[in-house]
């Protein structure tokens, strides 16, 4: 009889302790899914941001070659160098 007395006690710490050990066990899987996710996010996000600076970096370099051989330009930066008044 004593059983019968303590069961529900017995019974309800049982459970308690069953979704305890589910709980934190689903928390640790699923946090370090979250975490390994993150850190694939971010590296991929730098290799994006890595691959437009260097896109940019092309662009830049391209348009300052297509500048320069314009012979307008080319006239003025002989012009400007021979400008007397730029070395006063």
């Amino acid at each position: 009889m004593r059983f019968r007395s303590s069961a529900p006690a017995i019974i309800c710490s049982a459970i308690f302790v069953v979704i305890s050990a589910v709980s934190l066990l689903s928390y640790a899987i699923s946090h370090r899914m979250v975490d390994a996710f993150e850190k694939t996010q971010f590296s991929l996000m730098g290799e994006i941001a890595q691959s437009k600076f260097q896109a940019a970096e092309a662009k830049a370099l391209s348009t300052a070659e297509t500048v320069a051989a314009m012979p307008q330009v080319s006239i003025a930066g002989k012009a400007s160098t021979s400008a007397w008044w730029m070395w006063v």
